[in-house]
């Protein structure tokens, strides 16, 4: 179940370090973007590009070796990616065009992006809003002060806390925009009762986690992560000694898997079911 933990979702002005002619350096995994971003307090820039892109090619060639972007840039850890090779992360930041430059920080948090024709100007004037724009937890919770019932802001804020690990916050924030009874808000609350739910799990709670799951189950059926909520919720009840429940969900979900692994995890419990274990 490893990847439904990691789909789920600023920095303070940074000084730039003096250098003549720098090249910019430009990761090309997700991952160790990240890794740099946290060991170098910096935001992430991402280059989404697709090979018959033309305009991607200008921005390559032409406008990020500009001098004067790559001195913005020093303010970034960049990573460029074949933005169709990447369809889970085209998806959880809502892209639909290329060329796109994402920024992120550290924790995968979204902070902006520009999509389509990005001029140097564009790209100079939004680098340096972003490295000039507080805390993103500040950010967050001073909105959160001025709309204190927003259920997209708590819940923007319990993926904040989920993405840093810190779940004590992350599940308070996603309670109370699951817990919203705005009717516009549906979506909001289903994808925060899920999330809560996989905390649960990732916290080895196991009997809240049933009992979350079984909730996301009541109360959105028809969800798109039905499936997933199915899984999550006859794993969860083996582990709390529900062992004919369990063997019935998991019994009735297994055919509808497709990753290996969940299969596997499936097969697993079963057996140790059938073992009375």
């Amino acid at each position: 179940m490893r990847q439904f933990f990691s789909v789920l979702f600023c920095f303070a002005t940074l000084s730039f370090v003096p250098s003549l002619l720098a090249e910019t350096i430009w990761e090309s995994s997700i991952k160790k973007g990240l890794e740099r971003s946290k060991s170098e307090n910096k935001p992430i820039l991402i280059d989404l590009y697709a090979d018959w892109c033309g305009y991607c090619k200008v921005l390559e060639k032409e406008i990020f070796p500009d001098k004067e972007v790559e001195k913005v840039l020093e303010g970034f850890v960049t990573v460029r990616l074949n933005g169709e090779e990447f369809p889970n992360l085209m998806q959880k930041y809502g892209i639909e065009g290329y060329p796109t430059i994402l920024y992120i920080d550290q924790y995968s948090n979204f902070l902006t992006k520009i999509t389509g024709l990005s001029t140097k100007k564009t790209i100079l004037d939004t680098s340096q809003k972003v490295l000039a724009s507080p805390d993103l937890e500040i950010v967050l919770k001073n909105e959160l002060n001025r709309k204190p019932n927003s259920s997209s802001i708590q819940f923007r804020l319990g993926t904040y806390y989920y993405h840093k690990k810190d779940f004590e916050n992350a599940k308070v924030y996603l309670k109370l925009a699951a817990d919203s009874e705005i009717p516009k808000d549906k979506s909001v609350q289903e994808d925060a009762l899920f999330n809560l739910s996989l905390i649960h799990v990732q916290m080895e709670d196991w009997k809240q986690s049933a009992s979350s799951w079984k909730s996301f189950l009541d109360k959105y059926p028809k969800s798109k992560n039905s499936v997933t909520a199915e899984l999550c919720y006859g794993l969860s009840l083996k582990e709390v000694g529900e062992k004919k429940l369990a063997k019935k969900i998991l019994t009735e979900v297994r055919p509808r898997l497709d990753d290996p692994e969940d299969i596997h995890s499936v097969d697993e419990a079963l057996e140790a079911i059938r073992k009375g274990f």
